[in-house]
């Protein structure tokens, strides 16, 4: 026998008596779902929760009253079929009761689904965006892939200028040095707060390294499009290097998954 939920049974007798309700019923098919009642509305973050303890299903939410021992069930639109069976049902598993009941289309229940569909959307924007692991990871295998390739054209673009110019090419390479050193130490930074927002378990935690991977990134971006050696080496003559072209897609792809 399942355990009676005092809260609903007491909720239900108050309904029962004439008082006016909230009400929020998830049907998972005809015969399981879950059902909530209360004097005061009933937060979408508590609907979400026995959805999500159904396993899902469609929510039914309204107003509910007594009316000569029967409960009368207010709704801003025809509800299933089966939703005078399933409310049955829950009332005598879940609160130990047995009342008949009935479903009616009430221009009061209009207000009321307006109303909670308006709180459950503000909810529901005010939550962190889902994360999503595989697309984050195919992400940063694509930021790897790139700036591994950058890394490399330069070093080959240090080579080419060395093969040309042996004796007089220390300017010019210590220039594609610095900027290979720089793009160096903001990849080795990202790396660590990229690291420890994936091993993170907690999702403040988390949330907390991507903000600072996202500023990162700002900064990292704001350098290639700023730094003028950037731009000599993209217009060099040995071996085609654009460092800006290579990166800033990745770049872009990862902070779209970090952003809030």
């Amino acid at each position: 026998m399942a355990e009676i939920d005092a809260e609903l049974a007491t909720a239900i007798k108050a309904a029962k008596t004439g008082k006016n309700m909230y009400f929020a019923m998830i049907a998972k098919g005809a015969t399981d779902g879950q059902l909530l009642v209360s004097k005061t509305k009933i937060p979408p973050a508590k609907i979400n929760e026995a959805k999500k303890e159904a396993g899902g299903g469609t929510v039914i939410r309204g107003r509910c009253i007594g009316e000569d021992g029967i409960i009368v069930f207010q709704t801003a639109k025809e509800p299933a079929g089966t939703a005078e069976t399933l409310a049955k049902k829950l009332i005598k598993t879940n609160a130990g009761l047995v009342l008949n009941v009935v479903f009616r289309v009430s221009a009061d229940a209009e207000d009321e689904a307006e109303e909670s569909a308006g709180e459950e959307s503000a909810a529901k924007s005010s939550e962190p965006k889902k994360f999503s692991t595989v697309a984050y990871t195919k992400s940063r295998l694509s930021w790897d892939g790139a700036k591994n390739r950058v890394h490399g054209d330069l070093a080959k673009l240090v080579k080419a200028i060395l093969d040309e110019f042996p004796d007089d090419n220390d300017m010019t390479v210590k220039m594609v040095e610095h900027v290979d050193g720089v793009l160096g130490q903001f990849d080795e930074q990202l790396k660590d707060v990229l690291d420890d927002a994936l091993s993170a378990t907690d999702d403040t935690v988390r949330q907390q390294h991507h903000a600072k991977a996202v500023k990162l990134i700002e900064k990292y971006r704001g350098f290639i499009k700023s730094e003028s050696l950037v731009k000599q080496i993209k217009s060099n003559p040995f071996v085609p290097v654009d460092i800006e072209a290579a990166l800033d897609s990745s770049l872009n792809e990862i902070h779209s998954h970090l952003s809030p």
